[in-house]
């Protein structure tokens, strides 16, 4: 048994209650988070982990569910929670759907992090991690045609789809770019996989957003493609694990110590209800969505707890000017966090203590 392992909670869940403990001791300073931080600093070597550590060979006998959750489950999700806000919390439909679009993506950094210390059979880790991992691209890039949609003054179905065609595509073309030069260059140089995979996680991003696309997705298909095609070995699985841990135990420390608690404490009520939705909108996208795919029950319902919010919904809330929405979202992505994953253990124990050949 490893040392995360021993701990009483998965070890991002527990750097996040810790830091919010922390800020709510009275005379400290509050820490203020800015987007550009986590979606610079962080997102992009997380994100490139992901994706190449990602077990492609488990994910195949799951494909079809990943792609519906990641595509499907967004949009879904997006309509779904902006719906509720508008109807039963009283927001406009612009704040709504802004909502719904920043807490659309499960977080791969998040996810992947937790699954690998609670002990998760296989094929449920690889579909929950691929669904985190590629939905994270599409939910960003959702989120971002969501805002230039609204912010033309008047939003329709049309100048959304064109606004998300463009992000997704120019998004995919940079990370494949990046990804392509940087799994070739890998297999001709070995010895320069490390510095050349540090590189491609931030070039991937960065030539995705300098064309227009979404650097999280232009991040995805980098790693993806570096981890297919550039012989992928431990030497170089090792290091990108030990940066991984420690940009993780910083990330969510951060997270937990920049926690709105003074505004989140006045819109208490509004942040539990969009929580209750959010759960909701991922029941119905997870029961749905999986119908035909050969999953056991019980996969389904750790499918459906397991979809943590995470950092990178933080740094979507923090680009929006709507303080009440901001908050909320935190608010949201905090209670998955510590809910969600506080209680993943225990379930993934007492759902693996009959399994049927079905989930080995």
């Amino acid at each position: 048994m490893s040392w995360a392992q021993r701990l009483p909670l998965p070890y991002p869940v527990l750097l996040a209650a810790l830091g919010i403990l922390v800020g709510l001791v009275p005379g400290l300073p509050h820490l203020r988070l800015s987007a550009p931080v986590i979606l610079f600093g962080f997102v992009p070597p997380l994100v490139f982990e992901a994706a190449l550590s990602f077990d492609q060979d488990q994910a195949r006998g799951v494909m079809r569910p990943i792609g519906l959750l990641a595509t499907i489950g967004v949009g879904m999700t997006v309509l779904g929670v902006g719906a509720g806000a508008h109807y039963l919390l009283g927001f406009s439909w612009p704040a709504a759907l802004l909502l719904g679009a920043i807490v659309s993506p499960t977080d791969p950094i998040a996810v992947v992090a937790v699954m690998r210390q609670v002990g998760a059979p296989p094929r449920l880790a690889a579909l929950l991690e691929g669904e985190s991992l590629f939905n994270d691209g599409t939910g960003v890039a959702v989120f971002a045609a969501v805002a230039a949609s609204l912010a033309g003054g008047r939003p329709s179905v049309g100048g959304f789809a064109v606004q998300l065609l463009l992000i997704t595509v120019a998004g995919a073309a940079g990370g494949a770019i990046v990804g392509g030069a940087a799994a070739a260059l890998c297999r001709v140089r070995p010895a320069l996989a490390l510095p050349v995979s540090l590189f491609a996680a931030w070039a991937g991003f960065g030539l995705a957003q300098a064309i227009g696309g979404s650097g999280v997705l232009g991040v995805v298909v980098a790693g993806v493609l570096v981890a297919r095609y550039a012989h992928v070995t431990e030497a170089l699985r090792k290091p990108w694990g030990w940066l991984a841990l420690g940009l993780n135990a910083s990330l969510f420390g951060l997270v937990g110590l920049a926690l709105p608690s003074t505004g989140l404490l006045a819109l208490a009520a509004v942040v539990g209800g969009g929580y209750l939705l959010m759960l909701g909108a991922r029941a119905i996208t997870v029961w749905l969505l999986t119908i035909g795919a050969r999953l056991p029950w019980r996969w389904r319902q750790l499918a459906w707890w397991g979809g943590l919010r995470g950092a990178l919904s933080i740094a979507l809330a923090l680009l929006v000017a709507d303080t009440r929405v901001s908050t909320v979202a935190y608010g949201m992505v905090a209670l998955s966090l510590l809910l969600q994953g506080g209680l993943l253990r225990p379930l993934v124990r007492l759902s693996s203590r009959q399994p049927g050949p079905a989930e080995m």
